[in-house]
């Protein structure tokens, strides 16, 4: 950051960017690959959705509350589906 001569917002911007970049092309990969592969890169796609929700607001493993909003939500007040 020092060494660009960035704020600590323009860096985080440009992280973000890059992210967004990497995800769109995992998800066109995702698309574009066999049958066989997409299985394997379902699991990469679900552990990067993961870490998004972790660390969506700072590093969610050490200060958990959001995550545990997160899992109360879907687990213990889940939305009713009705068929």
């Amino acid at each position: 950051m020092k060494q660009y001569g960035l704020t600590e917002e323009q860096a985080s911007n440009k992280l973000r960017e890059m992210i967004s970049s990497a995800r769109k092309d995992v998800n066109e990969e995702w698309l574009k690959a066999p049958i066989f592969s997409r299985h394997l890169l379902t699991r990469v796609v679900n552990i990067d959705r993961t870490l998004e929700v972790i660390y969506e607001y700072g590093n969610g493993y050490t200060n958990a509350q959001h995550l545990k909003d997160h899992i109360v939500r879907l687990f213990v007040n889940p939305i009713p589906m009705e068929e």
